[in-house]
């Protein structure tokens, strides 16, 4: 899976608050939605930590399913965050394209994965810094 389209969040400043509905029930519970509107919020405020180290990418290709991540989907990836095994990563290959792996640490070793059988993981051990570009934090795809 390969990035298509690269944006910083500074680019994207939504001002407009949305209505926040809240029913304060359990999930699946039916509620009567006139006049739950509670509170407005701001989407980008709510979820972008740091909007100097925060980007959105489009991807496409193989999907990483386990990670429920499609093709088309847009990813929010915080440059400023240190990875964690197991982490879905932005990593840049010798290509210098992007794409999305999820990232394996031991003790001595690091390897960026794609729970793909016919693909191997690629070890980073000792490239990690150079090698990932940012720790994916959110992900937005269609549900129709």
């Amino acid at each position: 899976m390969h990035v298509t389209q690269l944006f910083t969040a500074k680019q994207i400043q939504p001002t407009e608050k949305v209505p926040l509905l809240s029913n304060h029930s359990a999930f699946g519970d039916p509620f009567p939605i006139n006049n739950h509107a509670e509170a407005k919020i701001n989407l980008h405020e709510f979820i972008v930590k740091d909007p100097l180290a925060t980007f959105f990418v489009q991807v496409e290709g193989e999907p990483m399913l386990e990670v429920r991540i499609r093709s088309g989907d847009l990813l929010m990836v915080d440059r400023s965050l240190t990875p964690q095994n197991g982490s879905t990563v932005i990593a840049e290959l010798e290509k210098k394209e992007l794409t999305v792996k999820e990232i394996q640490l031991t003790k001595n070793k690091a390897w960026l994965i794609t729970r793909n059988p016919q693909t191997k993981p690629i070890n980073i051990t000792g490239y990690v810094d150079n090698v990932v570009w940012g720790v994916v934090v959110h992900r937005i795809h269609s549900c129709q």
